[in-house]
């Protein structure tokens, strides 16, 4: 499963997309806080149908990623950047 036990967790993804006049950041939600326990291939699944990563945005990605934290309750949080 996708979650250690009692530590809520979620799976992000990221990339850019050109909207005709600029490149734009797009965030993607693999495995919502959310969702309840999903087993991991549903998650691998769900990564690999995913066809748009043709860009990236390392730092905006790490602020939206670090910005959905802040509003968690837990005391204690942690992002990994893969």
């Amino acid at each position: 499963m996708v979650q250690a036990e009692g530590v809520p967790c979620e799976v992000l993804g990221f990339t850019t997309e050109y909207d005709g006049d600029s490149m734009q950041p797009r965030y993607l939600e693999f495995k919502p806080f959310r969702e309840a326990r999903i087993p991991r291939e549903t998650v691998a699944a769900r990564l690999l149908s995913f066809d748009g990563l043709h860009g990236n945005a390392d730092g905006d990605a790490i602020l939206f990623a670090a910005k959905r934290l802040t509003e968690r309750k837990e005391s204690r949080r942690v992002l990994i950047v893969l």
